[in-house]
């Protein structure tokens, strides 16, 4: 059974976020929150892949996205923690077996410009005659496409941040 946060925990690990420690904030936020048994597990792991294992588990999925979603807004003091945000926060990462801190950045931007343009879409959409359609799931074969779009850069960035994250070190 998923544990509360004692709020002076919560204050603790959120100065540390914002203190540029992120990883040891998330990596604290998991170990309060997950069952006893799964945080020692976890505590103790023999290696980083037992540890991979552990928090992989989908019966643990909803806990660990919580904890990056709370982190990612504690590394970022300056964005304020908005219903709507992290609406488009889980809406962004739904689907997404796994996803990290630096997975939130382009999420926030994209954010930021609808908020931004969002008047200015639904005027056009109007105009047009389109409706917003509900978000629906991509596909396989769309999601596959939507990487081979990516430059060497971007996928180079991708990698460095997977390395770093199983490293433990945060950006």
């Amino acid at each position: 059974m998923p544990r509360v946060i004692p709020e002076s925990e919560k204050i603790l690990l959120a100065r540390m976020a914002a203190n540029g420690d992120a990883q040891n904030a998330f990596i604290g936020y998991l170990q309060l929150r997950l069952p006893q048994a799964v945080a020692n597990a976890v505590t103790y792991a023999p290696n980083q892949l037992r540890v991979e294992e552990l928090l992989n588990d989908p019966a643990r999925q909803e806990i660990v996205q919580e904890a990056i979603i709370e982190v990612w807004f504690w590394s970022h003091p300056n964005v304020p923690p908005r219903p709507d945000l992290r609406q488009w926060f889980a809406d962004y990462t739904k689907g997404m077996p796994t996803f990290n801190l630096q997975t939130l950045d382009p999420a926030w931007l994209g954010w930021y410009d609808w908020k931004e343009n969002r008047n200015e879409i639904e005027k056009r959409n109007a105009l047009l005659g389109l409706r917003d359609e509900p978000r629906r799931e991509p596909t396989q074969a769309e999601v596959a496409a939507g990487l081979d779009e990516l430059s060497d850069a971007e996928i180079n960035r991708l990698m460095r941040g997977v390395a770093r994250q199983r490293a433990g070190r945060s950006e």
